[in-house]
């Protein structure tokens, strides 16, 4: 049997040639794996490919019988590392709080501790009657975040 650990292993050669980074791998009923890689120019289906043949010259399919999908995530797909973040400079982001607020923005700044998002709004001036242009900025620690996700927009 394939265990994670070994076919993280064997990809990280692969990652490291063509500045990938690996997002989320796990296995499901039996031998099944799944691969998400990332990177921060950008993930082409050629990226999927060396990654499968990587695995494919250690790991012989007709004696271990293993299915094995190497996909991106998803945009609808919470971000699960921090090199997510940094892709998503200058991006709109939602974050899901970890006391169940929610706050959107634009994704201004990645640090070792957290985030900075700002928003930009019409609200009213008190003392005047019209609304104004406001931009707000709000830091957040990663420990406050419980799902960041790209706003997409139609």
């Amino acid at each position: 049997m394939i265990s994670l650990e070994a076919i993280k292993k064997v990809i990280q050669p692969t990652l490291e040639e063509y500045n990938l980074y690996l997002v989320d791998m796990h296995a499901g009923n039996g031998n099944n794996f799944k691969i998400e890689v990332d990177s921060l120019e950008g993930f082409k289906i050629e990226h999927c490919v060396k990654i499968n043949r990587a695995v494919e010259a250690v790991f012989d399919r007709d004696v271990e019988d293993y299915a094995l999908e190497v996909t991106s995530p998803g945009l609808d797909q919470p971000f699960k590392v921090p090199q997510q973040y940094h892709k998503n400079i200058g991006r709109e982001v939602e974050l899901v709080l970890s006391n169940g607020e929610k706050r959107v923005g634009t994704l201004k700044e990645v640090s070792e501790t957290g985030i900075t998002i700002e928003k930009t709004e019409r609200k009213k001036i008190e003392g005047t009657k019209k609304k104004e242009w406001v931009t707000t900025t709000s830091v957040f620690e990663f420990k406050e975040i419980g799902k960041a996700f790209v706003k997409l927009s139609f």
